[in-house]
């Protein structure tokens, strides 16, 4: 089933224009998180599928081109790296699917963090906007060795600004595409939180097809990559399978929170199973608790029984009732995500 009001209008997913229009009804989905991670685990054991060849005119160069100048967008605010104020929080950014105006791939959640960033006081907040036009979910070639794989061209952006700016805590946030950025950064680069709103858990076709998720506008887009992927040699990881690559040892537990449209069972099955990965012996079921237009969502996380973890990731689903995957979008218009991200900056580090 697909989310039409997505296919109307991808930009919707970055949360800054105008809420969807039609909204879906509510589609009840019980899930069996274990025998779907069982399923996992056999994919992983048995070769998936033989790469295929690209069926496309599209150059391979866009999985060989380095992120642009122009892609990476710094606003250090109060923070002077030349003896200023001090950064007290790096949040970075991550732009998702949004063609944006006239085909040109624009930064997201540059307003919103800015606005959030006013709120929250007792220390200067630099933020770093990326976005990635080749729309290839900001892998590159290139680029595989070690645990970041082909994710590294994009976190050494962002090792960079965190070598320059020294921040105690840092805070991702992304949309769709976006949000799987999101969330992996935050895994890799031993983050404070992130923010992800209906991320994609897995970018690999076989693996979506397998699960039994529904089609949505962006698996085009994946299908298109999964054969430029496949010549170029890079994997198309889920965030599931980096899960046990996070980045340990810090002193703080990384909190993780995933908001999901209730009308988009894809996403609500994938969070669960993010959420499976993180937490194995939590309740083997998509914990999440629901409101309406994200407005009063208490989270629900990993029980402090979950798994032992050199460093605690705390996993908090949240699904709101009557939103489907662009739920970005409907938060903004219920002025609900700049407290979202003001809680965010908020939390204590160390």
């Amino acid at each position: 089933m697909t989310d039409s009001s997505d296919e109307k209008d991808f930009s919707l997913a970055a949360g800054f224009d105008t809420p969807p229009t039609d909204i879906l009804g509510r589609e009840e989905c019980a899930l069996d998180v274990v025998a779907l991670r069982a399923l996992l685990e056999q994919m992983a054991s048995d070769p998936a599928s033989e790469a295929c060849e690209p069926d496309t005119d599209e150059p391979l160069g866009r999985l060989g081109d380095s992120f642009a100048d122009d892609d990476v967008l710094r606003v250090y605010g109060d923070v002077n790296t030349d003896g200023g104020a001090a950064c007290e929080t790096l949040v970075v950014a991550f732009s998702g699917v949004s063609p944006g105006v006239a085909g040109v791939s624009r930064h997201e959640f540059v307003g919103v963090c800015g606005r959030s960033a006013g709120e929250v006081g007792g220390g200067a907040v630099a933020m770093l906007f990326i976005r990635d036009p080749s729309q290839s979910w900001y892998l590159r070639s290139g680029s595989e060795a070690g645990d970041d794989g082909a994710f590294t061209a994009v976190l050494q952006i962002v090792r960079r600004e965190i070598a320059l700016l020294c921040p105690k805590r840092i805070v991702t946030i992304g949309a769709s595409m976006g949000g799987y950025a999101a969330v992996r950064a935050a895994l890799m680069l031993g983050a404070t939180a992130a923010l992800a709103f209906g991320p994609q858990i897995f970018i690999s076709p076989v693996e979506r097809t397998a699960l039994g998720l529904p089609h949505m506008f962006f698996d085009d887009t994946l299908h298109v990559l999964r054969p430029l992927c496949d010549a170029a040699g890079v994997q198309m990881e889920s965030l599931t399978s980096i899960a046990p690559r996070c980045r340990t040892g810090q002193p703080q537990p990384l909190v993780l929170e995933l908001h999901l449209g209730g009308d988009c069972s894809g996403d609500v099955k994938e969070a669960a199973l993010l959420r499976e990965a993180l937490c194995p012996h939590a309740s083997p079921r998509a914990a999440a608790t629901h409101s309406t237009g994200g407005q009063g969502a208490a989270p629900v996380g990993c029980p402090e029984g979950g798994a032992a973890r050199t460093r605690r990731v705390d996993v908090q689903v949240v699904v709101h009732a009557g939103l489907g995957h662009a739920l970005a979008a409907g938060l903004r218009a219920a002025n609900g995500l700049e407290p979202m991200l003001a809680r965010m900056l908020a939390l204590e580090c160390g």
